[in-house]
């Protein structure tokens, strides 16, 4: 995973604002953070009730995956040009982990 990653994960998952390069973590308000990468939101948290919900939001790119990866409790990959999600098939559509 690249530092990157780490750091926008950690931001993500203690409610912090980031922003490197193509990557941001954003405060949208009611308690709900999102994680953008390029425009794309990849993952979205309610620090309210710790729910934590991601997406490839179309882009199956390795960097989407370290993004994603880098989460707590969230393990992507991909074998046969097939999407896993915690190794269960995965559509890569919003998702509650």
């Amino acid at each position: 995973m690249s530092k990157i990653s780490d750091s926008a994960a950690y931001a993500l998952e203690n409610g912090e604002e980031f922003n490197s390069k193509n990557t941001k973590v954003l405060h949208l308000g009611e308690g709900c953070w999102v994680m953008r990468l390029h425009r794309t939101t990849i993952a979205k948290k309610w620090h309210k009730t710790n729910e934590l919900y991601i997406t490839t939001g179309g882009w199956d790119t390795k960097t989407t995956k370290s993004r994603l990866n880098a989460l707590h409790g969230v393990r992507v990959s991909s074998k046969a040009y097939e999407l896993y999600l915690n190794d269960e098939k995965w559509d890569g559509n919003l998702t509650k982990v």
